[in-house]
């Protein structure tokens, strides 16, 4: 091999370990917080065909931790040509430490909408939502991309520091 070609080849791979670390450095800064599908079962007590989550970034509590308003819900079909659809919804105020363990999760009564979703039936986003907010060097967001972390949640509010 030549020698432009072996510093090439050196090159390529530096980048690519440089790269692999920047990668696995920017994702592990970021945790997306949401529910698992066990989890959002505890509340809304239907499953059929996954249950949707869609957690809302309200703030940190009292001893830093991250939390969230919470909107989950599943559709079930009665079956058959022309059946009805029913939806089981609930709302939940989640919390979690900061490395994005849930630490409790309680039902609450729906919060007031700014503005209605449609999504096969209307949901709110909830009023008096900020952007971000900052505590003990941690930054909570509002979600803005879909993340594999947890299957079937929408948007879910993103924990950094």
């Amino acid at each position: 091999m030549s020698r432009p070609l072996k510093f090439l080849a050196f090159a390529s791979v530096i980048f690519a370990i440089i790269f692999f670390i920047a990668t696995a450095h920017s994702q592990a800064l970021s945790t997306p917080l949401g529910l698992t599908q066990a989890q959002a079962f505890a509340d809304v007590g239907h499953n059929c065909g996954g249950i949707r989550v869609y957690p809302y970034a309200t703030g940190f509590d009292a001893n830093g931790n991250a939390q969230a308003d919470v909107f989950v819900y599943t559709a079930c079909s009665s079956g058959g040509r022309g059946g009805s659809t029913s939806y089981h919804t609930a709302w939940v105020h989640a919390t979690w430490d900061l490395n994005g363990i849930l630490l409790s999760q309680i039902a609450i009564a729906q919060p007031p909408c700014t503005r209605v979703v449609p999504e096969g039936f209307l949901f709110c986003v909830p009023a008096g939502l900020q952007p971000s907010y900052s505590a003990n060097g941690y930054t909570l967001t509002q979600g803005h991309a879909y993340t594999g972390a947890f299957p079937l949640n929408y948007y879910p509010a993103v924990l950094s520091p």
